[in-house]
């Protein structure tokens, strides 16, 4: 997502927390966390309380909150929009195979890592009314595979073993 909403929303959970803490709740360094902190600290959407000599407690502010929430609303507006990119592309392919192959309704198969990219495929073949099947590896293709499908990939079309039938999808978009 973004660095500042992983940092704010751990401290919006975790008042009483290390730097070392956050950046194991957000996959960040420490020498990154430190850096934002106080880069946020300046903007006002961290607040630092020194509660010992060398302890701070870290104090999300208002300022922070409306922040996080702006990007939470960017994020999620981001990937409307790639849902709705995904979904005209994965239109457009079965269109463009519709008119190849007129009168029949191809099936989908999506030959790739079980990742987001997945998730938004499978729920565009959903919105779009088409039924799929999944294949992770080589093997799986061929085990699916009857020859009539449309095989849809986000990697390298040598890769995916299908040659022409395979379309990458992110060629389309």
């Amino acid at each position: 997502m973004n660095n500042d909403f992983a940092v704010l929303s751990y401290l919006d959970k975790h008042q009483q927390t290390t730097q070392r803490k956050i950046g194991k709740g957000t996959g960040l360094s420490a020498a990154t966390v430190n850096l934002m902190l106080k880069r946020m600290a300046k903007k006002g959407w961290v607040k630092l309380e020194r509660v010992n000599a060398n302890t701070l407690r870290y104090i999300i502010t208002p300022e922070g909150i409306t922040e996080k929430t702006r990007l939470a609303y960017r994020f999620m507006k981001n990937i409307y929009q790639q849902i709705n990119r995904v979904n005209r592309a994965l239109d457009k392919v079965i269109l463009n195979h519709r008119l190849k192959h007129p009168g029949n309704k191809p099936e989908l198969i999506f030959f790739g890592p079980r990742d987001s990219i997945t998730e938004i495929l499978t729920l565009a073949a959903r919105n779009l009314g088409f039924g799929y099947k999944l294949a992770g590896t080589l093997d799986e293709l061929e085990e699916v595979a009857r020859g009539g499908e449309i095989i849809i990939t986000w990697r390298d079309r040598d890769k995916a073993g299908a040659g022409e039938r395979a379309v990458n999808i992110l060629e389309v978009l």
